[in-house]
């Protein structure tokens, strides 16, 4: 124990080495000494107790060599000692390293998700007052209807408190309450078609991971033709992944996903959640649709709810 404190309180740097090099031979010096006079008392205690004597060395005059001989046994005892102290701290400190690493990881990821998810409030809520202004003068009901939807959302966005993940049904419900906002601008022009997975309603999502994906795909499949359009939400369990896919009917885009992504806040900070949340376990993909118009692909690992 003694060695392993000296060593643990006096540790080699590159400036201190010289002269530490020094004090340590001086304390292996001191701890073959004290070693060496201990193990000798005490085996003269023992002898002395069964009527014996204990001779240290094979002779008086020779007790020099005798130390020298302890001495070396003492020099890879210490050394082994020491070597041993230095192996467990540095383990120690690099274990608290990760650890610390890992936290401030999780700290920063924590951050950037609620940073991500508090810019689609803002984002979807001035999406909406557009709408609520553009609309109020020529279809009062409409607005109104809007007006008492977005109430409906926003306090179910705020009862979510800081969870970054609901069930797959709270998140429709949520969407269900940002359709009717849709379906009151623009009425008969928008059809939604809903295909959901029994088997997917208990799992674990991103907060509002389907309203950005929905608004859209209204904003360029339906809101760009004044016949309107076909908005459809799919989402499947299959292979223990949860499938999510948006698409529409509307004229879509050509161009890769990289492309496209900057366009667009709701869909790229989805995109950027996912990568947060799920790591390389999460896929996003956007292709033209069977219908005409673009389909985006979420699938992220399945993770039951709580309580579900």
């Amino acid at each position: 124990p003694f060695i392993i404190i000296f060593a643990l309180r006096n540790r080699f740097t590159r400036e201190n080495w010289p002269r530490l090099l020094l004090v340590y031979l001086v304390v292996m010096v001191f701890f073959s000494l004290v070693h060496v006079g201990g193990m000798v008392s005490i085996r003269k205690a023992v002898y002395w107790m069964i009527g014996d004597q204990y001779s240290f060395g094979r002779s008086p005059g020779h007790w020099g060599l005798e130390m020298t001989y302890e001495l070396f046994k003492d020099i890879l005892t210490y050394w082994t000692f020491v070597g041993f102290a230095y192996g467990f701290d540095y383990y120690r400190r690099y274990q608290e390293r990760e650890l610390r690493a890992a936290e401030l990881q999780a700290q920063l990821a924590e951050a950037r998700l609620e940073n991500l998810k508090d810019q689609l409030h803002p984002h979807f809520l001035f999406n909406t007052l557009n709408t609520i202004s553009a609309i109020m003068h020529e279809d009062v009901r409409a607005a109104d209807v809007i007006i008492s939807r977005l109430s409906d959302l926003l306090r179910l966005a705020l009862d979510k408190g800081d969870r970054q993940e609901v069930s797959l049904q709270e998140e429709l419900t949520a969407l269900e309450l940002y359709l009717e906002i849709m379906r009151a601008r623009f009425q008969h022009r928008l059809k939604v078609d809903l295909q959901i997975d029994p088997e997917a309603r208990d799992a674990l999502v991103p907060v509002l991971i389907l309203q950005p994906l929905v608004e859209n795909a209204i904003k360029h499949g339906v809101g760009s033709r004044p016949e309107g359009g076909r908005v459809f939400v799919v989402v499947k369990k299959e292979n223990g992944m949860i499938r999510l896919e948006v698409r529409d009917d509307g004229p879509g885009a050509d161009g890769e996903l990289d492309d496209i992504l900057p366009k667009g806040l709701g869909l790229s900070n989805t995109v950027a959640r996912l990568r947060q949340l799920y790591g390389d376990e999460q896929s996003s993909t956007i292709r033209k649709g069977p219908e005409g118009g673009l389909s985006v692909t979420l699938e992220l690992p399945y993770r039951k709810a709580d309580g579900e």
